[in-house]
């Protein structure tokens, strides 16, 4: 009874939320889609940047967090990179501010332009709302992991 209750509840909240702010009809189509398949990578830019170094006195940079932009689409999503590790140990995710819409990495592979192992998440809208990047990884049996500043 209680998960009912909470499913109702969240279910009007969601409802009334919608109803009060409706996104853009056509940022909102590219939700949980990647940027990839769509017009939306091209003219694509980081607008905030975490750069994950090591703990020792060298500050190692072990991976980047960004969170991309496309002005076009108006959506955001994650890209998180490195040159230490193979891609399926890289996490990544991207969240919306305004409902805590999110998703993970779900693309993974090497970028020969980057010069690095790489994940990617679906994108989420950002038209009139703020967005931001969280990654991790596991190096030398130490886990790191940060988030961007708000776009």
């Amino acid at each position: 009874m209680l998960n009912r209750l909470k499913l109702a509840a969240a279910t009007v909240v969601t409802a009334a939320a919608v109803m009060v702010a409706p996104a853009p009809a056509m940022a909102a189509v590219y939700d949980g889609v990647m940027a990839s398949a769509t017009p939306c990578a091209t003219g694509a830019y980081t607008a905030r940047q975490k750069t994950l170094t090591t703990n020792t006195q060298l500050s190692e940079v072990i991976a980047k967090i960004e969170l991309r932009y496309s002005p076009s689409c108006r959506t955001v999503w994650a890209r998180i990179t490195s040159i230490k590790v193979t891609s399926d140990n890289l996490l990544g995710y991207v969240r919306r501010n305004s409902d805590w819409q999110g998703y993970e990495c779900s693309e993974f592979g090497y970028s020969k332009n980057l010069g690095a192992q790489y994940c990617l998440t679906p994108m989420v809208n950002d038209a009139g709302v703020t967005s931001y990047a969280l990654g991790g990884l596991k190096y030398n049996g130490v886990n790191y992991d940060g988030e961007t500043a708000s776009f």
